[in-house]
């Protein structure tokens, strides 16, 4: 219960905060207190990754689950069986044309795997800032000239570094 209030707060702000600001946030929240402190909460669960800087700590709410990316899987894999522009803008843009991926965020398979990783309190903009955070693989390619901010010459010759 404490992890998922935690990860709430994270995903409304983006998915991380600073552990100061989090550790204020969290003097409210009744969840937490001085045998479940935020310290322990955040130890304890893979949810949150704690990432030091030159003077101050951030957290990061990230997870090991994906989305599956089979279009067809056995029931015992481990990953979201969902279309990833349904996860990302609440509608495929193939789905008339037989997109072969899930396209029901709350299906059984689902369902199961949120709850077994503390994720069923999300929303779908919640869970979409966890899985941009933890899975590149969901993020567009972008192209050489983007990243050293040039203008593209011939975007179709454009290397991508994906």
């Amino acid at each position: 219960m404490a992890e998922e209030t935690i990860l709430k707060v994270l995903c409304g702000n983006h998915g991380s905060m600073e552990y100061e600001r989090l550790l204020e946030i969290s003097y409210g929240l009744k969840e937490v207190s001085a045998e479940n402190s935020l310290d322990k909460i955040i130890r304890r669960s893979d949810i949150f990754t704690v990432v030091q800087r030159s003077e101050s700590k951030e957290v990061f709410a990230q997870t090991t689950v994906g989305l599956c990316r089979r279009s067809e899987c056995e029931e015992l894999c481990g990953n979201l069986h969902l279309c990833k522009y349904e996860l990302m803008t609440g509608r495929c843009l193939y789905f008339w044309q037989g997109c072969s991926y899930g396209h029901q965020l709350m299906s059984e398979h689902n369902v199961r795997i949120l709850r077994a990783h503390g994720m069923m309190c999300l929303s779908r903009e919640d869970l979409c800032v966890m899985f941009l955070q933890s899975d590149s693989g969901l993020l567009p390619p972008v192209s050489i000239c983007t990243l050293r901010r040039e203008k593209c010459c011939a975007p179709e010759e454009c290397r991508s570094s994906s």
